[in-house]
């Protein structure tokens, strides 16, 4: 009794060879050595049957002749590199027992056409499909043997990555998690079937997969870097309650996208999320969310932006170049109190913000190259760039709140240091007499940026003319003390 327990548990499957085929009967795993010393050469077909229950890690590594594999028997799990480089291998059929399809299980099979398995199988390794650019077809089938996944049904990291003639796209009903890269550069995918069930998308997982054009996650906790990068024709796609930030240029470069929703509990919003959005026009900033970040809108094709009263930063070119934006409404009051570098640089026909009460400091270039044509400046700020207003020939008036402590309105409504010592932006408008104030001592960096007055004539109190004072103005004659001669 002991010798046949024992027979049972250290089963092996048995091996026989047909001329080019190899039939797998029989108990156990098939392992790779098991198949070196058995498969005939050129071997083009196998045949796995009887209770065979795994077929091993790199069990067909490298068998470049094999083109067909039929599978009868109960395979629960099928290993790493099983079929590694079995570049001639053109179809396979998952059966319905598989649970498990290791890393790198049909890495580099380049002739692999269509993968068909069923919703047993939970998971989908790493590098799977890597590189299998003749795969066309991969598609979940419903089977009556089939059974409901025992584990979190995932596809592993780089999973299809540039599967590039991946046309027919059907993920298993219960898949959760989608790993980065996995259908990185997936361009010819146009029949989708992407269950709601998903809760996490990782980085660069659908990058440049250029047929997508509705996406619906509803469920979605997670959704990383780069994820839709690329994505060219995408122009919807919708979140659930559970998502929570918009990852770094989550979104770059889809330029048909007009549409996101179900972004409300979003609080933050970073990098370059909706950068080069070229059909992004218009957008509302979800309430909670604080910091609008670094290029977050940058060259996307924004008209009317909607600020909610949390966001208290507008970060470095968070809406640089957005050439169509006019608008920046504020829901509630503006409640920003740092407008950083080239936050608004080249929005060219942005006419009017709300600088509100609460701004404390405006960086370089922030709204250089717009067309505001008016501001004012609330007691609360303390720090403006000399270059923030530079290249802006629209403006007709700065208004510096009487109680501010850092400027004051002077001569010709231009706006001075508190103590009048400093120029620091002239009115470009402004067509008179060039009149100062008698403290003047220094003419700031870009003070007459935009300037259309005739004739300046700085007078003998001025001691400092810092550089560009008088760049990108309109002024015909500019007269110095010999000092400066």
């Amino acid at each position: 009794m002991l010798f046949i327990l024992l027979s049972i548990v250290g089963s092996v499957p048995t091996y026989t060879v047909n001329d080019r085929t190899l039939i797998i009967d029989g108990d156990g795993i098939i392992e790779q050595n098991d198949v070196q010393k058995n498969i005939p050469s050129g071997c083009e077909k196998v045949i796995i049957q009887g209770n065979v229950s795994e077929i091993g890690d790199y069990a067909f590594n490298s068998s470049t002749s094999l083109v067909t594999v039929d599978v009868t028997a109960p395979i629960v799990r099928i290993g790493n590199g099983s079929f590694f480089h079995c570049n001639k291998l053109v179809n396979f059929t998952n059966p319905p027992t598989c649970e498990f399809v290791g890393d790198s299980a049909f890495r580099f099979g380049y002739s692999l056409v269509t993968f068909l398995s069923t919703k047993t199988t939970y998971y989908y390794g790493k590098y799977c499909f890597d590189s299998d650019e003749a795969l066309q077809r991969f598609d979940v089938f419903e089977h009556p043997n089939a059974t409901d996944p025992t584990g979190v049904v995932q596809i592993g990291y780089k999973c299809f990555f540039s599967c590039k003639h991946l046309v027919e796209l059907f993920l298993p009903p219960l898949t959760t998690i989608i790993d980065d890269h996995a259908f990185y550069n997936c361009e010819a995918i146009v029949n989708a079937s992407i269950p709601l069930t998903i809760r996490s998308i990782g980085k660069f997982s659908f990058f440049n997969c250029k047929g997508f054009t509705d996406l619906e996650f509803p469920n979605v906790e997670t959704v990383k870097a780069d994820a839709f990068a690329s994505c060219e024709r995408l122009t919807n796609i919708t979140f659930g309650a559970g998502l929570t930030i918009l990852d770094e240029y989550v979104f770059l470069d889809c330029e048909s996208l007009q549409y996101v929703n179900g972004i409300s509990n979003v609080k933050e919003i970073r990098e370059g999320a909706f950068k080069d959005c070229d059909l992004l026009r218009g957008f509302t900033i979800p309430d909670g969310v604080e910091v609008i970040s670094t290029k977050a809108f940058s060259k996307s094709a924004i008209t009317t932006i909607i600020i909610p009263p949390s966001v208290r930063m507008i970060g470095p070119n968070a809406f640089s170049s957005c050439s169509q934006l006019t608008t920046v409404n504020f829901s509630s009051g503006s409640n920003v109190e740092y407008i950083a570098d080239f936050a608004f640089k080249d929005c060219v026909n942005l006419t009017s913000f709300d600088f509100g009460s609460k701004l404390t400091k405006i960086g370089k270039l922030a709204f250089t190259n717009t067309a505001l044509k008016s501001i004012t400046i609330a007691a609360s700020v303390t720090s403006i760039d000399s270059t923030a207003f530079s290249d802006i020939s629209t403006i007709s008036e700065i208004k510096v709140d009487a109680s501010n402590q850092y400027y004051v309105n002077g001569a010709c409504g231009a706006v001075y240091s508190k103590d009048k010592t400093s120029l620091c932006w002239f009115i470009p408008t402004y067509t008179g007499e060039f009149k100062y104030e008698q403290e003047l001592t220094t003419i700031m960096q870009y003070a007459f940026s935009g300037a259309t007055i005739s004739e300046v004539s700085i007078p003998e109190s001025v001691t400092t003319i810092e550089k560009d004072a008088f760049a990108s103005s309109l002024i015909q004659t500019i007269k110095v003390p010999g000092k400066f001669k």
